[in-house]
């Protein structure tokens, strides 16, 4: 029940806003991301509101149009579409 807003700039740093549904909470995030095609692993590290240090991978299943589908290490589906 949350919705990701995430700039992945080409240098390889990535700044997101995660709004939750429920509680109406707005969570900054920024760090470090990289891509492996071989894989197709999209591994995101950093820390959370400047605090809590965190540590994300999400494999990039398909594509359809401008959205991409993963599954998260953390057992999440996730849904990526191009801004």
């Amino acid at each position: 029940g949350s919705t990701m807003f995430i700039n992945l700039h080409p240098n390889g740093y990535f700044e997101a806003n995660q709004n939750t549904g429920l509680l109406g909470l707005t969570v900054q995030a920024t760090g470090q991301w990289f891509y492996t095609p071989a894989q197709q692993l999209l591994q995101m590290q950093g820390m959370i509101a400047g605090m809590q240090p965190f540590m994300l991978g999400i494999v990039i299943q398909g594509q359809q149009g401008n959205t991409y589908y993963g599954t998260g290490m953390d057992g999440y589906g996730y849904t990526f579409s191009r801004a």
